[in-house]
């Protein structure tokens, strides 16, 4: 029993093993960042679609083209917020909050990356918004380009800022949902397992006895 219960133990990490594989590799699904800045803007948002892969998306990073801040700004904060149905007062669409992205105050015009605090999965087919802000005695812009022309997209990503748009990228990795053989995996080891406790209650039963 024990040796079987090894096999599925060693076919799970298997297939564990080669879904992380599939997982891996970044792309770039949506950007900007080749328009020419056209002005700034701060404490600002600017909205996206993600694509339809089943399994979602891990957020690897955003990055940002920001011009020179102005002032004496500080507590530089770049967040995620899920758009949705749910209306509030105002009859907008409704947000929650999915994480936080960290990284250096922008304080010199350049592209900047934020990477998430701890891991930050995108639903597939979901708006989300990117919200950029900061506090101090001034204030950090973020570049502006118009036109869509310059949005390039992969994957069925879509951005929500056309034609007027704060410069962006996002970088994610798809993530592969779990397969059939997966599944089957779990599902015979949790028997196996199963079946092993029984027979040490039995066992434990028959020596109390």
């Amino acid at each position: 029993m024990l040796n079987i219960a090894k096999l599925f133990l060693g076919l799970v990490l298997g297939l564990l093993s080669e879904q992380i594989a599939q997982s891996q590799g970044s792309i770039t699904y949506l950007s900007n960042l080749s328009g020419p800045s056209d002005s700034e803007i701060s404490n600002a948002r600017s909205g996206f679609i993600t694509g339809n892969n089943p399994g979602g998306y891990s957020l690897n990073a955003i990055r940002l083209a920001m011009n020179d801040a102005t002032g004496i700004p500080n507590g530089f904060t770049v967040s995620i917020f899920e758009v949705t149905n749910a209306t509030g007062g105002s009859g907008l669409p409704g947000e929650n909050y999915v994480g936080t992205l960290s990284g250096s105050d922008p304080l010199r015009a350049g592209v900047y990356t934020y990477v998430p605090t701890s891991q930050l999965i995108l639903l597939p087919d979901s708006s989300y918004d990117l919200l950029v802000s900061g506090g101090g005695s001034g204030s950090f812009e973020w570049s502006v380009t118009t036109g869509s022309q310059y949005f390039v997209s992969f994957g069925g990503w879509l951005d929500g800022d056309v034609p007027f748009g704060p410069q962006y990228a996002v970088i994610a990795t798809s993530v592969p949902e779990p397969n059939f053989y997966y599944l089957f995996s779990f599902g015979g080891l949790g028997i196996i397992f199963r079946r092993r406790f029984v027979g040490l209650n039995k066992s434990l039963k028959s020596f109390c006895v």
